[in-house]
């Protein structure tokens, strides 16, 4: 991310899918990863339940992107996990 919170479009960028903990996500934020996939795909082994995506999301808040996976759910559902 550069100063202003944007992703830069200058460099190659680096997004790291599957973390199921907050510490490995705070780590992967530090080496500078632009953007941490959280699955919500309940049948993969890497799936994230609401209230761990949230602890992970506070625990880069303001150094990187999270991003959500998703397999073939409802719009609505992306959604919710937005507003949370």
């Amino acid at each position: 991310m550069n100063q202003d919170g944007n992703i830069s479009q200058d460099r190659i960028q680096i997004k790291i899918c599957g973390l199921t903990d907050a510490e490995t996500a705070a780590e992967c934020a530090l080496l500078g990863a632009d953007a941490l996939g959280l699955v919500f795909y309940p049948p993969s082994p890497r799936f994230v339940a609401d209230a761990l995506a949230v602890d992970i999301a506070a625990a880069v808040a303001g150094r990187t992107a999270v991003v959500g996976v998703f397999v073939d759910a409802p719009f609505q559902v992306i959604m919710d996990k937005v507003e949370n």
